[in-house]
């Protein structure tokens, strides 16, 4: 029971060293960043200050995946060494705890940054930009900008292409189509030309037709609509830059993607960077400990302080290259991802478990 209400005190502890560091590192980026925010959007008369918070606030929550883990690691040694320093540490010593008992509030503690991060912070990051963009007009103001699209879908015959133009961030039509339906031997069956597109349920309404069946004389239509199993969604943008989706828009990013003919090895990537981000934050921890767990009064802080961030900065510079493998397709994203957080959490494991054994 003694043991229970000691590993609570140390959680307590724990999450706030984290809050403390995490509200102050927010803090000054968010204050920088305003700047830069007001800077840019300050002279459009419908964005209010309120709206320059938001969109202040907006990119602050997309760099809270990149700087969790050193706010961990950096709360995690402040954590160790301030009950070091109170001598803490020696009485849970004296009382019998072993080193992984009071480490373990600390790694729950982590689990628990890392479960909210990635369940709470990422769904708010993506509904917050779909907010900043409707209220900086980016919507209307991408109007008139058209770029190239190009789809393919499967059908019973073989395979049908659909190319054009789209206007915008939210297209609801295409425009100069050109659909090539192919056959399961791979020549062109049939080309039509359209001067417009729309998509209305499982149906592609086309205006101003010149259907042109090979073999056949062109025929010219007011009119013709098709089955499709493309939806409005597909005509959006999709430079989408994986590292700024949450875990619950990888599903349907990769269903788009394989539809589209592109690499999913980067959204894969995304999807285990995210699930391992619990694990990334308790190796951090597990880091901390190695340099600022010393069963003594006085020690060097500022050697600790610079060991810890120095063993996270080279997770985090290792898990980067490896994460970049991953997302080329060189090597397979769950490889890229796991194996360095693992290899680091164990080494830091053998080393305070070589450290309890004496």
């Amino acid at each position: 029971m003694k043991v229970l209400l000691l590993q609570r005190y140390m959680f307590r502890h724990f999450l706030k060293s984290v809050a403390v560091l995490a509200v102050i590192a927010l803090a000054l980026a968010f204050i920088v960043d305003f700047v830069e925010v007001a800077d840019r959007y300050g002279d459009r008369e419908s964005v209010t200050t309120a709206i320059l918070v938001g969109i202040t606030g907006n990119r602050i929550l997309q760099l809270v995946s990149d700087i969790v883990p050193f706010v961990i690691l950096l709360a995690a040694v402040m954590h160790f060494s301030s009950l070091n320093r109170r001598l803490e540490l020696v009485v849970a010593r004296a009382g019998g705890m072993s080193v992984w008992q009071f480490v373990s509030p600390a790694i729950a503690g982590a689990f628990l940054v890392g479960v909210v991060t990635v369940l709470l912070i990422g769904p708010l990051t993506t509904y917050s930009t779909q907010w900043i963009a409707l209220a900086t007009g980016q919507k209307s103001a991408a109007i008139g900008e058209r770029r190239s699209l190009w789809l393919r879908e499967r059908n019973d015959q073989g395979t049908r292409v659909i190319g054009g133009t789209v206007e915008g961030s939210a297209p609801d039509a295409i425009y100069e189509v050109t659909v090539l339906d192919i056959g399961e031997d791979g020549r062109v069956k049939r080309r039509i030309d359209a001067d417009r597109a729309v998509i209305e349920g499982d149906r592609m309404i086309l205006n101003d037709v010149f259907e042109r069946p090979i073999g056949n004389r062109m025929i010219r239509r007011d009119e013709l609509d098709f089955a499709t199993q493309v939806t409005p969604a597909r005509l959006k943008p999709r430079e989408v830059d994986p590292r700024r989706l949450a875990l619950t828009d990888i599903p349907a990013a990769e269903r788009d993607a394989m539809a589209r003919g592109a690499s999913i090895a980067p959204l894969r990537t995304r999807m285990h960077q995210l699930l391992a981000k619990p694990i990334t934050l308790i190796v951090m921890v597990i880091f901390a400990a190695t340099v600022a767990v010393k069963f003594e009064r006085t020690g060097p802080v500022l050697r600790a302080l610079a060991g810890g961030v120095a063993a996270g900065f080279l997770l985090y510079v290792v898990s980067v290259l490896s994460d970049g493998f991953g997302s080329a397709g060189l090597i397979a994203p769950a490889i890229a991802v796991w194996v360095p957080i693992l290899v680091a959490g164990l080494m830091g494991t053998a080393f305070l478990i070589q450290r309890e054994d004496g």
